[in-house]
């Protein structure tokens, strides 16, 4: 019997960092998901993190706005970094040329099946692709976290903004004087 989520509700989620805080988060603040991401190290390991690479992934995503939860735990599997907004998630996985032979590729490709059958959305992106060229590598990425409804912070306030009215703004338009 396998777990399944209501279709009309987003999967249960948990994050369990170690000693019960992430990186970039005050003490107060343990909800990963509705804390800001702060930009981690490109060069030095860091928790709770598998690789540079996932961090360096990571930076990129957080430097257009986006709340990056890394390591972010789903029924009872991780996934290597999730880009989380108010009407969704994204699950993003960094496939390192280190750690995925073709054995832990299938196994992969097995727990992204399971988890897309939650509802999950993935995005893969391959190391050597990242390297070669960051901005194309991430690029397909930017539209569907549109697509899921998961917007940069910018995003989020002009989505936000009231809209103003046409003849106040209107450049080169005369107001018209005050009645009186």
């Amino acid at each position: 019997v396998g777990e399944q989520s209501e279709p009309d509700r987003p999967p249960t989620t948990t994050h369990h960092p170690p000693g019960g805080a992430t990186p970039g988060m005050g003490a107060a603040e343990t909800n990963p998901e509705t804390a800001e991401s702060t930009l981690v190290s490109e060069d030095v390991k860091e928790a709770p993190f598998d690789s540079l690479f996932e961090q360096r992934v990571h930076n990129e995503i957080v430097k257009k706005g986006y709340q990056v939860v890394p390591q972010w735990e789903i029924h009872g599997r991780r996934i290597d970094l999730a880009v989380v907004g108010a009407h969704g998630r994204l699950a993003v996985e960094c496939d390192g040329e280190f750690w995925h032979t073709p054995e832990t590729l299938a196994a992969d490709n097995e727990r992204q099946l399971a988890l897309e059958r939650t509802g999950l959305k993935f995005f893969r992106i391959r190391e050597s692709a990242f390297y070669l060229d960051r901005g194309e590598a991430l690029a397909p990425l930017w539209p569907l976290l549109q697509g899921q409804g998961i917007y940069s912070r910018a995003e989020q306030a002009q989505l936000a903004a009231p809209q103003s009215s046409e003849d106040e703004t209107t450049p080169g338009r005369t107001p018209d004087p005050p009645e009186g």
